[in-house]
């Protein structure tokens, strides 16, 4: 109980930052009249830069630990990808908070959300798939450390590989779910059940994902 408590709490810092820095970028984006579109290159950069400020050093100063680093690369490339997934729930959070703000009054708040939410929502599908993608990288690198654990480090527990495994086979199912959505809305159909068992199984995707960070 301590530990689920423990990563609650360390999942909703994550989204707190990532919210203050999106919302950060957004703000400097319009100030400086630049285009939207650098929103997404922006928040990239930053996430680059967090993998190779917590990899490099172990490549410099410990040469020939590759199993180390990798590790190390791993668990930063797990964060990279939550960190996406969190902005991709972040349309929902979005249009949600912009419904309630709408029905109560038309405020700066209300033109603000639905432009994040604009925003969020091009930026969905690619989101989707960044994340898949990077989830495998984060799995791909966990193999120099099963087959050459660091002595400090050990192995990694069975539930945590059985987790991330189901966590991202739930991803694939979500991503692709989402594809079925796009292809719906492209051809100008109603995708309202496609989008109830997208919805769903966003839910089951992040309650593994949380239960994977608990246990890893």
């Amino acid at each position: 109980m301590h530990q689920l408590l423990a990563t609650l709490i360390e999942f909703l810092a994550i989204s707190v930052v990532a919210a203050l820095v999106f919302l950060l970028i957004y703000k400097a984006i319009r100030l400086f009249h630049r285009s939207e579109k650098w929103i997404l290159p922006t928040i990239g950069c930053l996430l680059l830069l967090l993998v190779l400020e917590r990899a490099l050093p172990v490549l410099i100063y410990r040469p020939g630990q590759y199993a180390l680093a990798a590790f190390s690369l791993s668990s930063t490339v797990g964060l990279v990808a939550v960190v996406g997934a969190l902005y991709a729930l972040g349309q929902f959070v979005t249009r949600k908070s912009y419904l309630l703000v709408k029905k109560r009054l038309h405020s700066w708040g209300a033109i603000s959300l639905n432009n994040i939410l604009r925003i969020l929502r091009s930026f969905h599908p690619f989101l989707g798939w960044s994340v898949l993608i990077v989830a495998a990288i984060h799995a791909l690198l966990y193999i120099p450390w099963l087959l050459a654990p660091p002595s400090h480090t050990g192995m990694p527990s069975g539930a945590s590989l059985i987790s991330g495994s189901i966590t991202w086979g739930i991803l694939t199912v979500l991503v692709g779910l989402g594809t079925l959505v796009e292809k719906a809305i492209r051809q100008k159909r109603i995708a309202s059940r496609w989008r109830l068992i997208h919805a769903a199984t966003s839910f089951v995707f992040f309650l593994t994902m949380i239960i994977h960070i608990g246990i890893r």
